[in-house]
């Protein structure tokens, strides 16, 4: 329960990091859907990914631009962890 508390405090931290004008609601949905999902089922944490805040609110415009799907999302996070 503690572990689990702690890796929520390291994403809400992350999430803080946003610039003042990204869509803190699109980034908190993708950290806390498909991103942690991920992160759970390889058994990683946020910090072991190339993700930067930069990267995520890019993520995130595409997103609510339509320029990208959630399924894109998916891919593109899963290509920019490489399996050790």
């Amino acid at each position: 329960m503690l572990i689990k508390l702690f890796k929520i405090v390291r994403l809400v931290t992350f999430l803080l990091d946003a610039s003042d004008d990204a869509n803190l609601v699109t980034i908190s949905n993708l950290l806390l859907g498909d991103i942690s999902g991920y992160l759970n089922a390889k058994h990683i944490e946020l910090k072991d990914t190339p993700l930067s805040m930069e990267r995520l609110e890019l993520l995130a415009r595409k997103f609510d631009q339509k320029e990208i799907s959630s399924k894109i999302v998916k891919e593109i996070f899963r290509g920019c962890h490489h399996d050790k």
